[in-house]
């Protein structure tokens, strides 16, 4: 769980110049991978589990601090799972790797209700938002929570990410409302889906900064 050695191994994985990305899927998330697995047929404890979970989230924390440059001006980019969703390790790989590549995201955790939510791309207007979600018992709220956002972001047009192990297997329903379904499976193409969105939202201010200077 919280070994010592575990950490140093990653490091000095770091220090020697491993990216990030590969940190995380090659490393990381097999380790996750391999502790549910374990998990399920009884070879680990629930608190040990927990424990993994845990030291898990305080390492990737701890790389993304040492990776993300100061954030430069431009779009915010939201991220959250929907409301029942506890699983955040993937998301919050993500938000990582994004922030290394200097973007502003903004990531309100596990277990996000709607109305929450919806206050936030109120608030934030944000180019894009990630949702996360595992199991497929969470596609209503997927559904339910995506249209709010819709509203929420009326006229505006805003972009909506699905990720999680929901995706490959319902990819069609999702985009029917709406969605942008990222593999489950790929760190990489969730992170070029999103990284799509966010090129566009850039060029569209760097043309409107332009129109100003013309002006």
């Amino acid at each position: 769980g919280g070994d010592p050695a575990a950490r140093r191994l990653l490091l000095d994985a770091d220090d020697l110049g491993l990216p990030l990305a590969r940190m995380f899927h090659e490393v990381l998330r097999p380790a996750l991978v391999e502790v549910g697995a374990r998990w399920v047929t009884g070879g680990l404890r629930v608190g040990q589990e927990h424990e993994v979970t845990e030291a898990a989230r305080d390492w990737i924390a701890e790389l993304a601090h040492r990776h993300a440059p100061p954030p430069r001006p431009g779009p915010v980019l939201l991220a959250a799972c929907v409301a029942g969703e506890h699983h955040d390790l993937g998301p919050r790989m993500i938000v990582a790797l994004l922030r290394a590549r200097g973007h502003n995201v903004q990531f309100l955790g596990a277990d996000v209700a709607v109305p929450f939510l919806v206050e936030e791309v109120v608030a934030r207007r944000p180019a894009a938002v990630l949702l996360a979600a595992t199991m497929a018992d969470r596609l209503p709220t997927v559904k339910a929570t995506a249209a709010a956002l819709v509203e929420a972001a009326s006229p505006r047009a805003m972009p909506i990410v699905a990720g999680g192990q929901i995706v490959p297997e319902h990819s069609a329903k999702l985009r029917q409302w709406g969605v942008v379904p990222a593999s489950g499976g790929d760190l990489d193409e969730v992170l070029a889906t999103i990284l799509g969105f966010t090129a566009r939202d850039d060029r569209a201010l760097a043309g409107a900064g332009t129109r100003r200077r013309v002006a």
